[in-house]
């Protein structure tokens, strides 16, 4: 599938771009966290969708999707922290990567995450299980958490209003894009 292929390699560069105009500024390298996560997801799938009929590798690669799914969240949740410039949460940040590495390892170590493919007329996608489901609702936690943190600061009065502004757009880009 072309618009993911093109879509996760846009993705890719515009982390890499932001990391490099500042290699030392967290929310910088927590951003190409985000955007090698969302890369991992896009190109995972780009393969996954249009696969030739082979189920070894339709696994693998329906796997290799959500390797990138799982952590979407966690690294945006690490990126508003950083963002925000929230001090106090580093236990929870090291508790999600923990929870996401879980994920990854159920993922590739037994069926309770996926169990099969379905095939459509566009390609394959992924047969969930139980743990994906754990994971949908990690998914939902940490993006929602994040979002809610955004709202709450933009809401702050002691913020500057260029402040509220560039907070406002991102709330407003990761609403969207979630």
């Amino acid at each position: 599938s072309i618009p993911p292929f093109v879509a996760s390699f846009l993705t890719l560069l515009l982390g890499l771009f932001v990391y490099l105009k500042n290699r030392k500024e967290n929310q910088n390298i927590t951003y190409l966290f985000l955007c090698i996560s969302i890369f991992m997801w896009l190109f995972c799938a780009s393969i996954l969708f249009p696969s030739p009929k082979n189920e070894k590798m339709i696994n693998l690669w329906a796997r290799m999707v959500f390797v990138g799914v799982t952590f979407i969240p966690i690294t945006f949740y690490h990126f508003t922290v950083s963002l925000l410039k929230i001090s106090n949460q580093k236990n929870i940040i090291r508790g999600a990567y923990l929870v996401g590495l879980f994920f990854v390892i159920s993922l590739f170590t037994t069926n309770l995450y996926i169990n099969g493919a379905y095939e459509y007329f566009w390609g394959y996608y992924p047969k969930g299980g139980i743990v994906l489901s754990l994971d949908v609702l990690s998914f939902l936690l940490f993006y929602g958490y994040s979002l809610w943190l955004l709202y709450k600061k933009m809401k702050e009065k002691e913020i500057s209003l260029q402040e509220k502004i560039k907070m406002r757009y991102a709330l407003v880009a990761f609403f969207v894009a979630a």
